[in-house]
């Protein structure tokens, strides 16, 4: 359990941070089109470790804005070709992520949901 990939922060709606000792992991959102979006889920290089710990989420904020787009559902993009998603031999690092954020993404997720029921009942 010491060494399990736990949460660390989020921005609803944009990305989450998970650690497991030094490396951190990001899972951001990306939109590829008006009908199609998905999520990008790289271990963080030690530049951007560095950003993170100089200025916090405002730095992954930036990333994420970075990150959708670079096109990160295609390996021809550098940062696709980090997208753990898209790697079939992280299968188990993707699934243990889904686990240490599981809990946040779905208290963002009724957050979200109780916004756009308010926003419909003052239509």
């Amino acid at each position: 359990a010491a060494d399990a990939l736990r949460y660390v922060d989020h921005r609803p709606g944009s990305w989450f941070l998970a650690r497991r000792g030094d490396d951190l992991y990001l899972e951001s959102r990306y939109v590829r089109s008006s009908m199609v979006d998905g999520s990008c889920l790289v271990r963080l290089e030690p530049a951007e470790v560095e950003g993170y710990e100089c200025s916090g989420a405002e730095y992954l904020d930036d990333l994420a804005r970075r990150i959708d787009g670079s096109r990160p559902w295609s390996q021809d993009s550098p940062v696709g070709r980090r997208n753990l998603h898209l790697d079939s031999t992280a299968a188990d690092l993707v699934a243990e992520f889904a686990v240490a954020v599981r809990d946040h993404r779905w208290v963002a997720e009724q957050r979200q949901a109780a916004h756009r029921s308010m926003l419909s009942d003052g239509d």
